[in-house]
């Protein structure tokens, strides 16, 4: 069986070898694990070297190279698109992305079954990233909720909201995240909860996992609510994991008067990830879009006290009383001042308990059988 995964998510061509991130990489196997050869549909950067982590994508067939998101909206791709789905049993349209919508119309004109693998909220992710992106907003969830009720199949990374924004007519769907648990270890929450033993309220380390350079993320609304917050006497430091130009957010630093206190971590392993998770004191996510925070899900496995804008999935995570408004620095000094009046040993353990629902033993085996079910009914139909 073959299959055409349509996405935003960028692959890199070195030396007449195409590799994925970490992320992608991890994703795109389990397709081909269950489904076979693999065709991808993205946009490609050629580079003379392949940054740290990233992965030899040898499970990949062909490499569809779309040069311009543009081009695809005015179907300038229309027709190197549809040649290689009308040579696939199964497209893969990984959305919010305007790759992957072209893909799913295509599909459907070739009388192709194909999958919606939802990520986010697509309003959400267009309306707050720039000028273009409010332009195109409206069109791009619209244009979802069209690809996701005629889908053949669904996989939701919610439980609940991205089902209650995009429903889909053939109720042939999952819900699973895309997050990777490996262990949860009662030694970790054991050394959490020593930790919070000797907890200094009037000093704290926050941490946000995210890219640097992407507004909607939302670090910016955090270090300005350090500078009312060392001015009610609590001194914050900021660990911000992640890639992108820093400027936007020293820049704020330096405004605000707390410039010493972001520390700019860059992109990290994910062993490094939670070695700083560990030395954070509470866990932040302040996000504008989101789908499911697997970062959130990723600090919860480390027993680490969470806050999180009431954005998408979020909330599925966090208990709703340790979530706050987005867009506002305000509400974020409120809710760590709240966290911090609270039983931070209560909230470790109960983190960690709901961490355990996302470890890879079960998201695998939940989803696989979805796969296999897919499969055999696309088979059954051949």
């Amino acid at each position: 069986m073959k299959i055409l995964i349509a996405s935003e998510f960028r692959c890199t061509l070195c030396n007449n070898k195409y590799y994925l991130a970490p992320k992608a990489f991890t994703i795109y196997k389990r397709y081909a694990d269950v489904f076979g050869i693999i065709d991808l549909c993205c946009r490609v950067e050629k580079k003379d070297f392949v940054l740290e982590g990233y992965k030899e994508a040898i499970f990949i067939d062909k490499v569809v190279e779309i040069d311009s998101l543009l081009n695809v909206l005015l179907g300038k791709s229309k027709k190197i698109m549809i040649q290689e789905i009308r040579n696939c049993d199964l497209v893969i349209a990984r959305i919010p992305s305007m790759i992957a919508y072209k893909a799913a119309d295509y599909a459907r004109i070739e009388n192709k079954p194909y999958f919606a693998e939802l990520m986010g909220d697509a309003w959400d992710s267009y309306w707050n990233h720039d000028f273009w992106g409010k332009c195109i907003a409206l069109y791009m969830d619209r244009k979802m909720r069209k690809i996701t009720w005629d889908s053949n199949y669904s996989l939701y990374v919610t439980d609940k909201y991205l089902q209650y924004r995009y429903p889909s007519k053939n109720q042939k769907s999952i819900n699973a995240s895309n997050v990777v648990i490996n262990e949860v270890n009662e030694e970790i929450l054991r050394g959490r909860l020593n930790r919070i033993d000797s907890f200094d309220k009037t000093s704290i380390s926050l941490m946000t996992t995210a890219a640097v350079d992407v507004k909607p993320k939302g670090q910016q609304y955090v270090i300005k609510a350090m500078k009312t917050l060392k001015e009610s006497g609590i001194n914050v430091t900021y660990y911000l994991a992640g890639g992108g130009n820093q400027d936007f957010l020293k820049k704020i630093a330096r405004k605000e008067g707390v410039k010493s206190q972001v520390v700019f971590l860059g992109e990290l392993t994910i062993r490094d990830v939670y070695k700083y998770i560990d030395i954070a004191d509470i866990y932040i996510q302040p996000s504008l879009q989101e789908g499911l925070p697997r970062s959130v899900i990723e600090a919860m496995s480390r027993g680490c006290p969470c806050v999180g804008s009431k954005t998408a999935g979020t909330p599925e995570l966090i208990e709703e009383e340790y979530t706050f408004k987005r867009s506002s620095s305000d509400a974020i000094v409120e809710s760590i001042n709240y966290i911090l009046s609270r039983d931070l040993k209560k909230i470790a353990m109960r983190n960690f308990e709901f961490a355990k629902k996302y470890k890879n033993e079960f998201l695998d085996k939940r989803r696989n059988e979805f796969f296999y079910r897919v499969k055999k009914e696309l088979e059954d139909q051949m």
